[in-house]
């Protein structure tokens, strides 16, 4: 066999290796960080019915089975949790235009200052946490998290989620200089 297909192995093998990692890191990371974030707000601003607020303020528009796919609940648990809202007047429901059996959901203003006050918590939280990351290891976290964010868009994750449009600023996240 040839010298290169030997090297090509190995670097097959390595980048297997090293796939096998990231997937590792980030099967780990995303869960044990919204843990972790979730039990630095008040009781108040826990749960999935807070996390779908959030959700709607930073991506708005999307199916109801976009959210509830996103936040891990079935159909039947995400339907219950929008009809709590709307009778609360956190959220508003409107049909939406691409499919007639389907709902778009909206914060209303009550809806969108609550999830401003969590999103306010959240990204204290985090810039405590990143505040002793160095801003070029940190910048390079922020850059790799929207490559990611923008692959798995273009693949089609989630029917119908839009394409991230900006990149995030690791310097407003808290990174250190």
């Amino acid at each position: 066999m040839p010298q290169w297909h030997d090297r090509r192995g190995v670097n097959e093998a390595t980048m297997t290796q090293q796939t096998e990692h990231i997937t590792t890191a980030l099967l780990v990371f995303g869960p044990l960080y919204s843990g972790w974030i979730e039990q630095q707000l008040p009781v108040e601003y826990q749960g999935v019915k807070t996390r779908l607020l959030v959700m709607l303020l930073h991506s708005p528009q999307l199916p109801m089975r976009a959210y509830a796919q996103m936040l891990g609940i079935s159909k039947a648990h995400m339907t219950t949790l929008v009809d709590e809202y709307t009778r609360s007047d956190m959220l508003v429901r409107t049909p939406d235009i691409h499919d007639r059996r389907a709902s778009q959901l909206s914060l209303s203003d009550a809806g969108r200052y609550q999830a401003q006050r969590v999103w306010a918590h959240y990204v204290a939280q985090t810039h405590k946490v990143l505040a002793a990351i160095p801003q070029a290891q940190c910048d390079v976290f922020a850059t790799v998290c929207h490559q990611l964010n923008a692959q798995m868009h273009a693949m089609g994750c989630g029917s119908r989620m839009p394409a991230c449009d900006s990149q995030p600023d690791a310097a407003a996240a808290g990174c250190s200089s």
